[in-house]
């Protein structure tokens, strides 16, 4: 093992003991309980419109020209989204794996339940709301904070999902967006299921970046070896 990675495991369990880890789970923890994909979800709408090939594309930006084809109607995406979510899935061994250790608070921008169903009788706090997010969490318990919205229980205006929708996001989630910014300044972060390119990480690292004068824990992002893709490097 690479010292750096065994460094990396001594340091984040070291913050996961003390109780100021926390992860934040993207899409690609899901795969392997046989999820659609954003191009899975997107690409019979993205047809439609005559964008056959979605290699490459910003997905929050594909998703923005569907609803716009639709003069801003999100109905049929968000519904089409849901029916395709709504499907019976179970968790995989990563999402056992996370339920395994000793963290209280995890964030996600998936819009599915597994999380939710891998802690068993363990008892979960779900908050996917701005009015839900002040509400406490006794210390046995595990908080999941679902920023764009649970498929099962979110209104379809309350889902993050087009590229309007992630620039406002901060302005239209106060109570969230404050409750993340304290989080990236008091816990060590986890991001798990992401792509370095990811819209998500980027809108995070931009708020962590602003923040980065009040000091902001060290954070981690595990991702696909590319230690050849001098883009990665870069970036």
């Amino acid at each position: 093992m690479l010292p750096e990675i065994e460094q990396f495991i001594e340091d984040y369990a070291e913050e996961l003991v003390t109780g100021n880890a926390a992860y934040f789970v993207g899409a690609g923890i899901s795969v392997d309980s046989s999820l659609p994909d954003w191009e899975g979800l997107i690409k019979p709408f993205t047809d439609k419109i005559g964008i056959e090939d979605l290699r490459g594309k910003d997905m929050p930006l594909m998703a923005q020209y569907v609803i716009n084809e639709e003069t801003g109607n999100r109905g049929p995406f968000i519904n089409a989204i849901s029916r395709k979510l709504r499907k019976s899935f179970s968790s995989n061994a990563y999402h056992e794996a996370i339920a395994k250790t000793n963290v209280k608070t995890i964030w996600t921008t998936n819009y599915d339940n597994l999380l939710e169903k891998v802690f068993g009788n363990i008892t979960i706090d779900v908050k996917f709301t701005d009015e839900s997010i002040s509400r406490d969490v006794p210390d046995n318990q595990v908080e999941i904070i679902k920023m764009h919205g649970c498929i099962y229980n979110s209104h379809r205006n309350d889902i993050v999902v087009t590229q309007s929708d992630y620039e406002d996001f901060f302005l239209n989630r106060p109570a969230i967006s404050q409750r993340l910014r304290l989080d990236l300044l008091q816990k060590s972060f986890l991001f798990l299921g992401y792509g370095y390119g990811d819209s998500n990480i980027k809108n995070i690292i931009i708020e962590a970046r602003r923040l980065s004068g009040n000091n902001t824990r060290q954070h981690y992002l595990i991702t696909k070896n590319k230690k050849d893709d001098p883009e990665v490097k870069l970036w």
